[in-house]
């Protein structure tokens, strides 16, 4: 790939020809890695954090969605990934500008912060990873301490 960088404009007089104007243009060549940062798909992702809150034993928490865009060049293909058994995604893979929904489902999880990361491997680019929390919260119940119980007879 070349990029011009100038174009000079010669006069050569010549007795026997007259007048005659020459144009010429020098090239540059552009650096592989230039050429190649033009055409490689560069993966942009918003938000860059996700964070989940819900109720020990309630219900899953709303689920949000993770907007994936190509700020480089060329076509991009993705494919999502998640580490934690309480997350969930979809959908798995797609092309271009998209979207993928995350959920978490904290099942069984006790009161405590989670941490997880949710990662996009895209084609021709490096993989993004945005990291993921999960705050489950103790139930009503378990957060009061117990009167105590007297009995009498």
């Amino acid at each position: 790939m070349r990029q011009a960088i100038r174009q000079h404009h010669i006069v050569i007089y010549a007795i026997s020809l007259g007048l005659m104007t020459i144009s010429v243009s020098l090239f540059q060549p552009i650096p592989a890695a230039s050429a190649q940062q033009l055409t490689s798909p560069v993966i942009g992702l918003s938000p860059t954090h996700l964070a989940f809150t819900a109720h020990q034993g309630g219900g899953n928490p709303a689920a949000q969605t993770l907007t994936i865009h190509n700020t480089g060049g060329g076509t991009v293909r993705w494919g999502v990934s998640h580490d934690a058994a309480w997350l969930w995604h979809t959908p798995g893979t797609g092309t271009g500008t998209g979207a993928v929904t995350i959920g978490a489902t904290p099942g069984a999880l006790t009161a405590g912060t989670y941490t997880a990361h949710v990662t996009l491997w895209p084609t021709g680019a490096h993989s993004v990873t945005v990291p993921v929390t999960l705050t489950v919260t103790p139930t009503a119940s378990s957060q009061q301490p117990r009167s105590p119980v007297i009995g009498l007879s």
